[in-house]
């Protein structure tokens, strides 16, 4: 059986038909139930500012094609880009239960994409540059590595990254073998999440299409398998490059 035949068959096989559901478990094993949010134990916090006083632009210059002055990179402008793409709108709470609604909308709410970021020196981050998850529960970010590198200043156009990855488990637990259609609907959400959340700050996004993802798990730690759950491994699925906007003949 070619790609093209398993997937095919992996779409017949998980979808819903007019006179029935897809096959699923039927309930919900609240005993195996999925942390919502990733956390690294002992990773240093670097807690970012909500920017709720920020000026903010119209939605039809944000969806526009023409050039926006372009933020600096900086702790405000990090915390703004996460705040309304990946970050926590509100919270809802029945009784004791108490569950988060997220800017970026997924499939039950599963939210199962995570975000980690790498950045060249930022004041109130590091000296150096760094490679961090960002901390959804606490807008924060967790630095992972600190490192040295001439990159930045070799790259003719300044910006930074932004490596999006999935726990499947999050879906799986809910949805079964429908999972691998949620995890991917999810991480499309986020995608474009952050490209709108960039685009208010005047950045541009583009997704970088010739990093291999074992490299991908590599740069951002994935492949260190033992320091994850054996049941809720993640896998990095894309790599974004944010960058300072281009102004077009156009636009002038």
């Amino acid at each position: 059986m070619n790609n093209t035949e398993i997937i095919f068959d992996y779409h017949q096989r998980t979808k819903h038909h007019p006179n029935r559901y897809a096959a699923s478990l039927g309930y919900m094993d609240w005993a195996t139930q999925p942390d919502p949010f990733r956390s690294y134990e002992g990773a240093r916090l670097v807690k970012l500012p909500l920017a709720f006083e920020n000026p903010t632009m119209s939605y039809n210059a944000i969806m526009s094609e023409a050039h926006l002055p372009s933020a600096p990179l900086s702790l405000y402008s990090i915390a703004q880009l996460f705040q309304f793409s990946l970050g926590i709108a509100a919270w809802k709470c029945v009784g004791n239960d108490c569950w988060a609604l997220r800017c970026n909308a997924s499939s039950g709410n599963l939210q199962p994409t995570e975000a980690s970021i790498i950045i060249p020196p930022v004041k109130g981050v590091s000296e150096k540059s760094v490679i961090a998850h960002y901390d959804v529960k606490e807008h924060a970010l967790e630095i992972l590595a600190e490192f040295d590198t001439d990159y930045w200043k070799e790259q003719k156009q300044h910006g930074y990254f932004v490596a999006l990855s999935s726990i499947t488990w999050r879906e799986m637990w809910k949805y079964g073998e429908r999972c691998f259609r949620y995890v991917n609907l999810d991480l499309g959400h986020a995608m474009k999440a952050v490209k709108v959340s960039a685009r208010t700050l005047g950045l541009q996004t583009s997704k970088v299409d010739t990093l291999p993802l074992e490299y991908l798990d590599r740069l951002i730690g994935l492949d260190q398998k033992d320091r994850y759950e054996v049941s809720e491994p993640e896998i990095g699925q894309t790599l974004l490059h944010i960058s300072e906007s281009v102004q077009s003949e156009h636009d002038l």
